[in-house]
This record gives C-alpha cells, sequence and structure tokens, in this order.
C-alpha cells in the first residue's frame, strides 16, 4: 500500500482538500501555537489527529478525544501509527 501525503502552508486551501483525504493531521499543534480548528476535518468524516498543542481550541479538542471523535498525540514521530489506525477505520 502507498501512502500519499500532502502538506500546505496556503491559508484556506485544506478546507476543499479533506474530502479527498483518507486522514487528517492538524497542524500547528506540534509546536507552541495553540492549534488550528478540528472541526474542519471533522465535517468531513475524518478523524483529527492532532498535537498536544490545542489552547486555542481546548474545550472541543478535549471533547472530541473525550468522545473517540479525535486522537492527541505527544510527539510528531507518534502520527505515524495513529495516521495508519485512522487509515485502516476508514477502511474497514
Amino acid at each position: 500500500m502507498t501512502s500519499l501525503f500532502y502538506f500546505s502552508t496556503v491559508i484556506g486551501e485544506l478546507a476543499s482538500l479533506y474530502g479527498l483525504a483518507d486522514g487528517a493531521f492538524v497542524g500547528g499543534s506540534l509546536v507552541s501555537s495553540g492549534g488550528h480548528n478540528i472541526l474542519e476535518p471533522a465535517a468531513f468524516g475524518k478523524i483529527p489527529v492532532f498535537g498536544p498543542s490545542m489552547e486555542n481550541f481546548a474545550e472541543i479538542a478535549s471533547r472530541f478525544v473525550a468522545a473517540g471523535a479525535a486522537i492527541q498525540v505527544e510527539a510528531p514521530k507518534m502520527w505515524a501509527s495513529h495516521g495508519s489506525n485512522c487509515f485502516a477505520i476508514r477502511s474497514a
């Protein structure tokens, strides 16, 4: 199985791509920048994966993780195993 990843730094571009993705890592969350909105990938049925810095979206991130609707990782290398799990969930 081949995995393709797309990284974007363009504001507003991701909304049109979430529907095509198998999974979504939400950036701005592995560094102290407060994270980004996890509702965008969730609206397309994607399980958002994000890092520990979600201060700007703390309540929604906490609720999603508690409900099993999102995955929070502590380090970048943890994304690989969780990303694979998200793809397996979608494929099942």
